[in-house]
């Protein structure tokens, strides 16, 4: 769908492409980095208790405490994610919901740059 507005300075009409595909897509990466994010997550867990039950745990006691602190990083990061996507979603809902919203959306990012060549 592509929408025509007027400029007010000049009057001459300006195509605005709908954009709302390109939040989804946003959407869905973004939704792949979290499984990418839980998963090494998951994996430093495993190593940290493998080495913790290990007879060497002494030995790699602060390699342990700077996985800890990774997936501390990793858990606000997730989190920070999360709630990325939610507010995307919602917003792409709503651009397909309405074509004004749509409209709004797809002005606002071509005037930022967001997705442009």
């Amino acid at each position: 769908m592509t929408t025509e507005i007027k400029q007010e300075t000049n009057k001459t009409p300006i195509e605005i492409e709908d954009k709302t595909h390109h939040l989804e897509e946003m959407s869905d990466a973004m939704k792949q980095s979290i499984q990418n994010a839980q998963k090494v997550r998951e994996e430093q867990i495993s190593l940290i208790k493998l080495i913790e039950s290990s007879e060497q745990h002494e030995q790699f006691a602060d390699f342990c405490k700077t996985l800890n602190a990774q997936c501390d990083d990793l858990n606000k990061q997730i989190a920070a994610l999360l709630l990325r996507v939610s507010i995307l979603d919602e917003v792409t809902s709503a651009c397909r919901e309405n074509e004004v919203n749509a409209k709004l959306c797809s002005m606002l990012m071509k005037a930022l740059g967001v997705f442009e060549k």
